[in-house]
């Protein structure tokens, strides 16, 4: 049985992942070098679950499959059991997610293995597996995370649990599809997958593609909202933030729709003179420049480490992403591959060659490399890793050949964001041609994305390139829009009125991807297209524009005729965020569609203020999208709300609030709930009951135990329901009171004593035992064993194979405390119900431990008490062997005893009492290992290799069988 403890609580109090907690940040670097300000932690990150989105109206599903919506973690949680594939872009919190998830199921993990309560509770292990550190095998990835937080075992026992993992099951996180370094690698994971398909597993990828694993259920990151955006901005920079957000104006989303390029962007303004850098290849330029420039006079370093440390990481950078082969990256190369890279590089510039390994040093202290797994060098996002190669690649382009550029580097995707990034770089407009025009010979797709990657004084240049093809009408708008440019907004806008219904819908989705406030006047008079698919394009972009002018064509296109038109109008009303759109949500709350009526709640949710609260509550008479809503808004003011619609004269409001409050389960809801508990009306309190049992806390079972005596029999029924639904021990005690007390059993004769039983077998079932296992006597289980090394030593392995059971051993170095009585504790040994007794030759000679054999002797059924373990040096098997232990006895009673005789007799009783022990001990040692020896205890080495399986089999047996003679 592994012993988790370790490592749960290595991860717990790790730094790395409790970071996560309270801010977002790329570095950990030394002393005064920590950034001056963090960014606050977006913990409101969503998803959406990922659908094939038909082309056109003959590809519609006749009952379309609603597209649901959750905070990060929630979707992950819901879909990991069958696996979940996260999609999301670089930065946009993926890896975060997973960091948050770790942290946050290892401290529950942690607080159930060390609550009584939850004994036989099932225990979620989870386990990050960062694929960038792929060398050799799945299985070596996870016992290599293991081992760096604490936790030793082998391959065969790994194996073991993923295969037959009971009370210790397994989560199992992988971090980065996309940084896999080879085909072969993404074989073994397609493999992993399928040999532990029953295991609960959450996979993240930068795209989809061939790297999906043929993952069923699939989910996309969303992008930051606007108003998210802001808040960011604002508590990032509250001096400052409203003039970065005006300066930026539409361009906010362009260059900061990640939580990563929010957060650099921040820093950068607030470093740049509060100025917004042109495009993205200059924000990580200045960025990166921070950390040049800012430490350089705060750090030690070595010789001239820090005058060259931009053109080391370009180094670096260079390596990893050259790879070991064309279409392969490298995401980690080891400490010794780092330091010959640098070698070279430093060897060039007239350094000593052993200058690398203390630069190394200083990069790894002061800048954004860090180690990782089995002393890997890695960049602290794949996103500066590209930067760098993308500065690297400045400087050796021209230098390169077209033929080498086209087909070394272009060609690759891997080179994809380098380039991309080198193009925002580029202040030499022939150069920055060249690079579009090979890159349309390439890829017209490629090529029209480097169009718009340019500087902008050269994106009218660049974007002529695509505007000059010669390729249908169609495809020429698909590839205006993947420029993102906005020198191409005029052209996209005269487009939206083209005679082709495919050119205008092209039209349409192009001007969503660069959202330019000046094509809101064309993409509302879309909404009214003749045709329908149009329309539904024009709503999307009109949301991800997120203007307040489009708000009223909006909300005229949510009553469309077509589901879908309305369904894209709900969504960006809720992007927009405006309480303008609270009433015409509220009506969509009615409509026929499923999936429009989830998208208004969605909507009303993320609007999230007290008018919209409000009018949901008032909702709640005939809406069970707007109880959806209410769900997803966990403020003081819904949940308010909601315990005031539990009075509600209507008995559906007054269902639909409980369930609410259930569903979102916040403890905030207790203390009205209890209060609730006491209404006058009956229903009322019968709904408390519910909401109570869904929140499942044990803060109520008091109030829901005072519920068992209501003079209403349906709502004692529905508090004995919510007890078993809260499922603890706790629970479990109560219910047994209340079962064996007279006056509740005459008072709920009926339904009500039925129901309490069947909560309490609930509970029974939840938990894998009948009675709490923290009764006196009747379920404790004690070790007696001597003290000496190997002793102790096997003492220590049964207590840690017990505890990974859920079963406490009681024992004398963490049962007592100073000044407590010895010989009492012994006498309670002698009289446990189950004690594990560690047999050794000084066992046999102990005084102490003699005392408690004989006490559990004394006490009766010997045979079914002790659960004895025979070390190798109690030598009970032979009789002539026996016979020296009653000889050993004889002697030490014969040497006492002379010794006694003499003394003066008087105030010798404890002396007495000695010599009547050791009387005792003779007279019951050869009885006593007699029935030892007789008893199959196993070989010491089958125990261990078990990790005591069948003691603790025996001793779960005789625990159960006392349980139910209580």
């Amino acid at each position: 049985m592994i012993d988790w403890t370790p490592y749960l609580k290595s991860i717990s109090d790790s730094e790395k992942y409790a970071q996560w907690e309270t801010f977002y940040t790329l570095t950990d670097v030394e002393g005064k070098t920590r950034p001056s300000k963090t960014a606050p932690l977006l913990r409101d990150l969503w998803v959406q679950t990922i659908e094939k989105e038909p082309q056109n109206r003959q590809e519609r599903p006749e009952r379309p499959e609603k597209t649901e919506r959750f905070t990060v973690l929630d979707g992950l949680r819901k879909y990991a059991t069958n696996h979940v594939l996260l999609k999301g872009r670089p930065g946009s919190g993926k890896s975060t997610a997973l960091a948050r998830l770790l942290l946050e199921e290892s401290v529950e993990a942690q607080s159930l293995r060390l609550n009584q309560q939850n004994q036989a509770k099932i225990i979620q292990i989870p386990i990050l597996i960062e694929l960038r550190l792929y060398e050799t095998s799945i299985l070596d990835l996870i016992l290599q995370f293991l081992k760096r937080h604490k936790l030793i075992i082998d391959s065969n026992t790994l194996e073991s649990w993923l295969l037959e993992n009971q009370n210790f099951r397994p989560l199992l996180l992988f971090d980065g599809i996309n940084e896999l370094p080879s085909e072969a690698a993404r074989q073994n994971l397609k493999n992993f997958r399928q040999q532990y398909a029953e295991i609960s597993m959450i996979f993240t990828t930068r795209d989809l593609g061939s790297d999906d694993l043929d993952i069923e259920k699939k989910l996309e990151m969303l992008p930051l909202t606007e108003p998210q955006m802001q808040d960011f901005v604002k508590a990032y920079l509250p001096e400052k933030g409203e003039e970065m957000l005006k300066q930026l104006g539409n361009r906010l989303k362009e260059l900061a729709e990640t939580p990563l390029l929010l957060w650099m962007l921040c820093s950068v303004f607030d470093d740049n003179q509060n100025k917004i850098p042109a495009n993205l290849g200059l924000v990580f330029q200045i960025f990166t420049g921070i950390y040049d420039k800012k430490l350089k006079a705060d750090v030690p370093t070595y010789q001239e480490s820090r005058d060259w440390w931009r053109e080391l990481l370009q180094v670096l950078a260079w390596k990893m992403t050259q790879g070991e082969s064309k279409t392969e990256i490298q995401v980690a190369i080891s400490r010794t591959e780092a330091e010959e890279e640098l070698s070279k590089f430093i060897k060039n510039k007239g350094f000593p060659e052993y200058y690398s390994k203390q630069w190394l040093e200083d990069l790894l202290k002061y800048h954004l490399i860090h180690l990782e797994g089995n002393d890997k060098i890695a960049f602290r996002h794949q996103l500066i890793q590209e930067y760098y190669t993308a500065e690297e690649l400045k400087k050796k382009l021209p230098h390169l050949r077209d033929e080498q550029l086209q087909w070394d580097y272009l060609n690759y995707l891997k080179w994809t964001e380098p380039m991309a990034l080198l193009l925002g770089l580029l202040d030499n407009e022939t150069q920055a041609k060249r690079v579009v025009k090979l890159g349309l010979e390439i890829d017209l797709k490629l090529g029209a994305r480097f169009a718009g990657e340019v500087n902008f004084k050269f994106q009218k240049q660049t974007v002529g390139l695509v505007l000059g093809l010669d390729v249908p009408k169609r495809f020429k708008v698909e590839l205006l829009g993947l420029t993102k440019s906005n020198e191409v907004v005029n052209q996209l806008s005269q487009a939206l009125k083209d005679s082709d219904w495919g050119v205008r819908w092209n039209a349409a989705e192009a001007l969503g991807n660069i959202s330019p406030e000046t094509a809101i006047a064309e993409l509302l008079k879309a909404l009214e297209d003749s045709n329908s698919d149009v329309r539904r394009r024009a709503a999307l972009a009109l949301g991800k524009i997120g203007s307040e002018t489009a708000i009223m064509g909006l909300l005229k296109a949510l009553e469309d005729s077509d589901e879908y038109v309305r369904r894209n109008a709900a969504f960006a009303l809720g992007n927009i965020g405006s309480e303008t759109a609270i009433a015409g949500l509220l009506k969509a709350l009615k409509d026929s569609d499923e999936s429009v009526r989830g998208n208004a709640a969605f909507a009303l949710a993320k609007i999230g203020s007290e008018t919209a609260i409000a009018e949901l509550l008032k909702a709640l008479e005939h809406s069970d999208n707007a109880l959806e809503a209410l769900t997803e808004i966990e403020t003081e003011t819904a949940i308010a709300g909601l315990l005031k619609a539990l009075e509600h004269s209507d008995e559906g409001v007054r269902g639909n609030a409980a369930f609410a409050l259930g569903k979102i389960g916040s403890e905030t809801a207790i203390a009205g709930l209890l209060k609730a508990l006491e209404h006058s009306d009956e229903d009322v309190r019968w709904y408390a009951a519910f909401a109570l049992g869904k929140i499942g806390s044990e803060t109520a079972i008091p109030g829901l135990l005072k519920a068992l005596e209501d003079s209403d029999e349906f709502v004692r029924r529905k508090a004995a329901e919510a007890l078993g639904n809260i499922g603890t021990e706790a629970a479990m005690t109560e219910l047994i009171k209340c079962l064996k007390n007279p006056d509740f059993v005459t008072l709920n004769n009926g339904d009500t004593l039925s129901q309490a039983r069947e909560a309490l077998d609930i509970i029974q079932n939840k938990l894998k035992y009948y009675h709490p296992l923290s009764q006196p006597m009747n379920q404790q289980v004690y070790i007696s064993y001597n003290w000496q090394e190997d002793s102790n030593e096997m003492a220590n392995q049964l207590v840690q194979a017990f505890d990974a059971k859920g079963i406490e051993i009681i024992r004398d170095k963490t049962h007592t405390t100073y000044k407590d009585s010895i010989k009492n504790f012994m006498r309670q040994i002698g009289q446990g119900k189950c004690v594990v007794a560690v047999i050794s030759d000084r066992y046999l000679k102990s005084e102490n431990c003699m005392f408690e054999l004989v006490e559990i002797a004394r006490n009766g059924d010997f045979y079914k008490r002790i659960f004895p373990i025979i070390l190798p040096d109690a030598r009970i098997y032979k009789d002539f062997e026996r016979i020296d232990y009653l000889k050993y006895w004889e002697d030490e009673k014969a040497k006492l005893q002379a010794k006694y005789k003499q003394l003066d007799l008087v105030n010798t009783n404890s002396i007495m009492a000695t010599l009547n022990l050791y009387d005792e001990i003779r007279g019951n040692i050869d009885n006593l290992t007699n029935i030892l020896k007789d008893m199959n205890t196993l070989n010491i080495d089958l125990h261990r290799q078990s990790e005591f399986a069948a003691m603790i089999q025996k001793v779960e047996t005789k625990l159960a069988e006392d349980s139910q003679n209580i």
